[in-house]
């Protein structure tokens, strides 16, 4: 085992290292000039033009003269150091300021995904698998298919058209947070939370009925079940934590994708969070924002996986390398 987990952790920061050089590499090779698009707003916003000696000025103030990995080599010591990247081009806010006031929102909204898909996801899971080919079976799977196969951001539009032009009610439109006003935190959070949870929850939903059926047909269960052992006891202490198994280890790998569900709705309804300042960044050219905020994203990603591996090799004995 401690040999598993030892691979595990060396190979994280190889691929860390390479999802950096891909996000910096990416924005570098984007057509169009950063200093450019920045004077022309200015001009246009002042009337005026520039010269050739201020996008000069610009872009050595940005640092966009110098080599790129002397470049990448700023960005990566930045990251390290707690900067997180420097100041944002467009407001010349700290970028430390900018991740410490947007994570925690991005993060608290994957919390209340999470927490909310396995309430919901696995007694479905479950409940599914009892009764195969029968029609709750048959209604809990097609609700599971529909919010795999639904995007996210259509579903949220006719959530708040339906909202809007039906009942007459919109979420606030200001961001609070849960210690200030939990009722309006609630009032805001909770429609992006039900719609990523009704994909990530039907996924689980998914992988729990297939995971109950395998164990249902072992051998030990029918043993536990001639012994004369109720049906609740045989499914919680027999079935339920070999058939989660598999949950752990999919699930978290379907957390990535809840992640960048995050991106579209935190813009449609208004929060605050990673997401939505990437979008505001990426539309204002704000390369270290988007780098920045990209790069958080995949660590936690990352992390996420690694620890996701880990705590699978110690629920299931037989994960290891050959």
């Amino acid at each position: 085992m401690q040999k598993y987990i030892a691979r595990r952790v060396i190979l994280f920061f190889p691929t860390l290292i390479l999802a950096s050089v891909l996000i910096f590499g990416i924005l570098r090779i984007l057509p169009g000039d950063v200093a450019l698009a920045i004077l022309g707003q200015e001009s246009a916003e002042g009337g005026g033009g520039f010269t050739e000696a201020q996008i000069h000025n610009l872009r050595e103030d940005l640092g966009l003269n110098d080599p790129l990995p002397v470049q990448y080599g700023k960005w990566v010591w930045s990251m390290l150091n707690g900067e997180f990247g420097g100041t944002s081009i467009r407001t010349n806010e700290d970028l430390d300021d900018i991740i410490g006031r947007r994570l925690p929102v991005t993060l608290q909204l994957a919390l209340y995904t999470i927490v909310l898909s396995m309430v919901i996801a696995i007694p479905m899971g479950v409940f599914s698998a009892l009764y195969q080919d029968k029609w709750p079976d048959y209604v809990l799977r097609i609700t599971a298919i529909l919010g795999q196969s639904m995007p996210n951001f259509w579903i949220a539009l006719l959530l708040l058209l339906f909202m809007v032009t039906i009942v007459g009610w919109s979420p606030p439109l200001g961001y609070v947070n849960i210690w200030v006003d939990p009722w309006q935190h609630i009032q805001i959070v909770i429609w992006p939370a039900l719609i990523l949870a009704w994909r990530f929850s039907a996924y689980v939903t998914r992988v729990t009925r297939s995971g109950m059926l395998e164990v249902l047909a072992q051998d030990y269960v029918r043993t536990a079940k001639a012994k004369g052992l109720s049906q609740r006891l045989v499914i919680q202490r027999h079935s339920m934590p070999n058939a989660l198994i598999p949950v752990i280890t999919l699930g978290g790998l379907e957390v990535s994708t809840l992640l960048g569900g995050t991106v579209i709705l935190e813009n449609i309804f208004g929060i605050p969070g990673v997401g939505q300042g990437l979008v505001e960044a990426a539309t204002g050219r704000d390369f270290p924002v988007v780098q920045s905020l990209a790069m958080m994203l995949v660590f936690f990603m990352l992390a996420l996986n690694l620890l996701i591996d880990i705590a699978y090799s110690y629920v299931d004995p037989r994960v290891r390398y050959s």
